[in-house]
């Protein structure tokens, strides 16, 4: 039953998604940070944040969205790291073990570029606060009533 509500959800953020690139951006920063697929036991196989992370960038690219980056010093702190990072994979004394690291950043980052372009409203950053705030916050009210009902005894 959990799997297919956490379908339902994905399924209708994806279709929201096709004309609001920021509501995939919101799924994928859900997907990401809450992982509701994996509480779903049938789901846990499945790379659904892999979905919604290209279909956002392909639903950005189709739209009317501003698809520029916009000026200033985290823009360019943060170009700068990824292009660091880049150097210091290629420089690498062992870069097949590196490179799990290397794919994890390169996503963080395409996350965020992707937040500095799309999120350019008051409304928009406020929307993504609440829904990673409310997702980081499942799992801390989960653990809150773990430990309780277990008195803190089990980890």
């Amino acid at each position: 039953m959990r799997a297919l509500v956490v379908l339902a959800a994905f399924s209708s953020l994806l279709v929201l998604a096709v004309t609001r690139p920021q509501v995939g951006l919101y799924a994928w920063g859900w997907l990401t940070l809450m992982q509701p697929h994996q509480e779903a036991w049938d789901l846990g196989s499945l790379r659904l944040n892999l979905v919604v992370a290209i279909a956002t960038i392909i639903f950005w690219l189709l739209s009317r969205e501003p698809k520029k980056l916009p000026a200033g010093p985290t823009s360019v702190l943060i170009l700068a790291f990824m292009m660091w990072m880049v150097v210091a994979q290629i420089a690498s004394l062992r870069p097949s073990y590196s490179w799990d690291y290397f794919d994890q950043l390169i996503r963080v980052v395409i996350f965020m570029i992707l937040c500095l372009i799309i999120l350019n409203t008051k409304a928009r950053i406020h929307a993504m606060i609440w829904i990673l705030s409310i997702s980081i916050g499942y799992y801390a009210i989960k653990g809150g009533v773990f430990t309780l009902f277990t008195g803190g005894s089990h980890h």
